[in-house]
């Protein structure tokens, strides 16, 4: 009796915490991005300056979410809990982003690893290299603008530089 006691109030435990971690409060950001986003899944890690904050819960054509823009755009939602990053600082979130972001912060689809599963990472890149690019529509939830992914920006100079040798005369 004291063994099976024990086992059900770990599960018991083991429940509760889950149950805390789903039913929690959170902050829902979202990024929209032009290129792939192959490897990225829901559920998977957000992090800022490599500390994890969140979770993707949604990866989806931007059409679902804002119908009138079809499939220009990959909208990637993701919750953080309430009481961390942004939401521990200030009532009004949307004004301490809206500073982070003048001052170059830019989501951006990362791979882990040579053939790890991609990660969303919120980053700080030069704000004159990256500038915000507007959206043609009022974001439903926090937005945090994105940037180019670093392997898809060396594949588009390599293919650059390849089509100058090309017309090189020689």
């Amino acid at each position: 009796l004291f063994v099976l006691t024990g086992a059900l109030l770990l599960v018991g435990a083991l429940f509760a915490v889950g149950l805390k971690a789903y039913f929690g409060k959170h902050d829902v950001f979202e990024t929209c991005v032009t290129g792939k986003v192959e490897n990225l899944s829901v559920g998977a890690l957000v992090k800022l300056r490599g500390v994890t904050i969140g979770k993707i819960s949604s990866i989806e054509f931007i059409g679902t979410e804002y119908p009138e823009y079809k499939e220009q755009y990959v909208l990637i939602q993701f919750e953080v809990p309430k009481g961390t990053v942004w939401s521990a600082e200030t009532a009004n979130i949307q004004q301490t982003l809206d500073m982070e972001v003048a001052q170059g912060l830019r989501a951006r689809v990362q791979g882990q690893g040579f053939l790890g599963a991609n990660i969303l990472v919120l980053e700080y890149v030069d704000p004159k290299l990256y500038p915000v690019e507007p959206v043609p529509w009022t974001p439903k939830h926090y937005y945090i603008p994105s940037a180019p992914n670093q392997f898809n920006r060396v594949m588009a100079s390599l293919e650059k530089s390849l089509r100058r040798v090309e017309d090189l005369d020689l």
